[in-house]
Parts: structure tokens; C-alpha cells; sequence
């Protein structure tokens, strides 16, 4: 604890200072040629330790510089990072994107992935931001990166996040939303004109989660699952079932998760079954001999079972919960694009709106059949 305490006030020896804010480099491919790599910088345990400690202590403050709400009586809209100290900062930015585009068809989204970001960075820009807005990081700042070189931050710490609101200085009318170097243009195509070149797309991806019109979003999310479930083959190769099982549950069966909560259940209905089918396939192949017939597959997707949910029974609940989960960031970043949900009772024509209202009927029918006294679930039978 001494150590760590001493390293977030700047006090080291000189001589241990680049073993400790140093790292080592891995480079990992970034296609099957070779051609690009990734190159990531594994940092020290120590300092990685004393990072997210200051991360968790200081998350009020980070939040309020990166993404806070617009003041009282403040003009326009402010930027907000949602990769800093924001709980469900991704779909946030999903539902975020789909609300807006819902809510005003004729705006457009355009998608900025910063190259090279983290490493492309002038530390000197960051520097000065961080001595004015958060002054008592500053010599931990320093310890980390008051060395000779000029550019470069490590992905995951809060220093890197500091340029984002000039962005938003530059279009005060439009909504700019990142999810760390992953931007977000939102607003009319005359405002957003010098970043819009693209064309129009059928959909794009937000944060991994495709986002545009249901037929393309359809068979996108097919062609993701697809791509996800084609690994499950190579798992037979360990021959050891027990590892293979936990390979199953804590890796491949949770891909999917993220995707239900941010992809409308009706976009989901090809992708879900497809799910679904080679999980099912995936258990019967850990066992030899036939493996698993369909009584103990249904155990399998109980909770006091393997709990592999079966993504066909939690799409609607999934879909729900992640809108409920984000809704009141969403309504005090963002409201311009939530107008349309603050009642979901009501009426709408809005096709995300529709969707949640659909999803909701789905949840509470539901809970209504597990509340009929005359149902019972004992060891897998119904009566």
C-alpha cells in the first residue's frame, strides 16, 4: 500500500522510474496476411493497479469533465465520453444512436474511428488539459509519461480522453458522442457536412452493434453469429470435455449478450435460432456417444443448470433491460433525441420506440405465465 500511495504522488528514484511507467510491447496481426499489426503495450502490475484505483477514487470528477450534463440555461450540447467512468457506456451509445435516427430520419451518424489514436496523441495538448482540470493527477500523469517522447498514451487510462470537447466546439449543433477513440457525429447533413463523405449506408456499426435498417441489420447480426459459432468446432480439439464446457460457458455463449441488448429482438430473430441451434450442437458434441439428449439440453439452459440461456427466451427481456439500464443518462446527455420515449404507453410511429413497446408486452406476458399458480417447474417437467 506504501508503494502504491508513493507512486501516485510522483515519488520514485529516477532509476526505477522507466522500469515502472514502461512496458512491453506485443504485436499482434491484424489480418491473416501479416500485412498490419497491432502493436499493444502491457504495462507494469503496479502502476496498472495504481491507475484504476485513481480511475475508481476520482470517477465523479472524470465523469463531470468528460460527460457531464449540460448546465441550466446553457446553449447547445456538450460532449460527452462515454468511455470514461460511465456505467454501460456502450450501450449507451447504441441506444443513443438508434433513439436519434428514429426520432429524426432525415439526420445522419457519421462514424470517426480515430487511426492510431492513443499513440498518435501530443502529450503536451494533454498535459496542459489535465493541469487545469484535474491538477492533483498531475504527478501522476507526469511519472507516467514526463519522458523524452512526445506522442502516445496507454489505452484504458483517463489521460487520453482530454480533446474530445473540441470537437464539439467546432459543431455546437450536432450531438458528439465517443466511446473513447470511437466517435460519433449525430445531426443534420448540412451541419455535419465537412465529416460526412461516406454516402448513405443500409447500417453502420455502433460500437459493434449494427445500427440502420432492419433487413441489412438482419443479416448482419446472422453474419456475426455465424462468424462467432464457427470457432465452436475447434473446441473438440482440447478432447478434454470438462474444459471445453467452461470454454462454452464463460466465452462463447456471452458474446452474444451485448448484441441482445443493443440489436432490436425483431432483428434478431434469424440470429438468435442460429445461436441457439450450434450451442445446442456444441453441448451434444461434449459428450460422446450421442451426447446430450434434449431433456438434459433443457437443463442446460436453466440458471441451476450450465445456465446457457437460450437467446430465443431473453431477447425481449435482454433488449428491454439494457434500454432500462441507460435511459437516465440518455435523457440528461442526450435530449434532443429522447422525446419519443418518455412514455411507453403511448402511441408512437417511432420504429425504436415500437420495438421497446413490443419487447415490453413480450416481458410482461411473461412474467404473467410464470405467475399462474397452476404452472410449477420441478426438475425440468411442467405441471
Amino acid at each position: 500500500l506504501e508503494v502504491c500511495n508513493h507512486l501516485a504522488a510522483g515519488r520514485v528514484p529516477e532509476g526505477v522510474r522507466e522500469w515502472l511507467a514502461g512496458a512491453r510491447l506485443v504485436v499482434l496481426l491484424k489480418d491473416d496476411l501479416g500485412v498490419n499489426v497491432r502493436p499493444i503495450a502491457c504495462g507494469e502490475v503496479l502502476t496498472k493497479l495504481v491507475a484504476k484505483v485513481i480511475c475508481k477514487q476520482r470517477a465523479k470528477d472524470f465523469r463531470s469533465r468528460f460527460c457531464g450534463r449540460p448546465e441550466d440555461g446553457a446553449q447547445g450540447l456538450r460532449a460527452a465520453q462515454i468511455g470514461v467512468a460511465v456505467e454501460e457506456g456502450a450501450d449507451l451509445g447504441v441506444h443513443t444512436v438508434q433513439a436519434a435516427l428514429d426520432q429524426h430520419p432525415e439526420w445522419v451518424c457519421v462514424k470517426v474511428d480515430a487511426k492510431n489514436a492513443f499513440s498518435a496523441v501530443h502529450r503536451e495538448t494533454v498535459f496542459e488539459a489535465i493541469e487545469r482540470a484535474f491538477p492533483e493527477s498531475w504527478a501522476w500523469t507526469g511519472l507516467c509519461y514526463g519522458v523524452e517522447a512526445n506522442l502516445g498514451f496507454r489505452l484504458g487510462g483517463v489521460d487520453g480522453s482530454a480533446v474530445l470537447e473540441r470537437v464539439q466546439e467546432k459543431h455546437p449543433e450536432v450531438i458528439v458522442m465517443a466511446y473513447l477513440d470511437d466517435g460519433h457525429l449525430i445531426g443534420p447533413p448540412a451541419m455535419t457536412a465537412t465529416a460526412y463523405d461516406t454516402g448513405h449506408l443500409d447500417f453502420i456499426n455502433v460500437l459493434g452493434v449494427p445500427v440502420g435498417k432492419a433487413e441489412a441489420v438482419s443479416a448482419e447480426m446472422l453474419k456475426k453469429v455465424e462468424e462467432l459459432c464457427g470457432l465452436l468446432p475447434t473446441l473438440n480439439k482440447l478432447g478434454h470435455a470438462q474444459a471445453r464446457g467452461l470454454l462454452i460457458h464463460y466465452c462463447a455463449h456471452p458474446r452474444l449478450g451485448f448484441w441482445l441488448r443493443g440489436v432490436p429482438p425483431e432483428m434478431m430473430r434469424a440470429a438468435e435460432k442460429e445461436h441457439d441451434r450450434r450451442m445446442r450442437e456444441a453441448l451434444r458434441d461434449l459428450l460422446p456417444g450421442g451426447g446430450l439428449n434434449s431433456h438434459s439440453l433443457e437443463f442446460a439452459t436453466l440458471p441451476h443448470g450450465m445456465g446457457l440461456t437460450e437467446a430465443t427466451r431473453a431477447s425481449s427481456a435482454a433488449s428491454l433491460g439494457g434500454f432500462a439500464q441507460v435511459w437516465g443518462d440518455m435523457r440528461g446527455l442526450f435530449p434532443t433525441v429522447t422525446g419519443g420515449c418518455e412514455d411507453l404507453g403511448a402511441e408512437s410511429g417511432l420504429p425504436y420506440v415500437q420495438s421497446l413497446q413490443t419487447a415490453m408486452r413480450a416481458v410482461t406476458e411473461a412474467m404473467g405465465e410464470l405467475r399462474r399458480p397452476e404452472r410449477r417447474v420441478f426438475l425440468g417437467s411442467t405441471r
